[in-house]
């Protein structure tokens, strides 16, 4: 199990963040971080922070 770094958050006001969708056949994400389906099946976003905060989630399309 690894800890959480609680001194490290992803703050909305983090200027630029970046999304990458990992497969962009399933799932797409804009600069502004709307996702979009594209196909059924799984994917996973990605969500990179100025201050080297990320965050990921899980997007599944049926």
């Amino acid at each position: 199990m690894t800890k959480l770094d609680k001194s490290k958050k992803l703050k909305a006001f983090a200027k630029n963040p970046r999304y990458l969708s990992s497969d962009t056949t399933v799932a797409t994400v804009s600069k502004a971080g709307k996702i979009t389906a594209k196909a059924a099946g799984t994917c996973k976003i990605y969500t990179y922070a100025t201050n080297g905060v990320k965050k990921k989630i899980t997007v599944k399309v049926a």
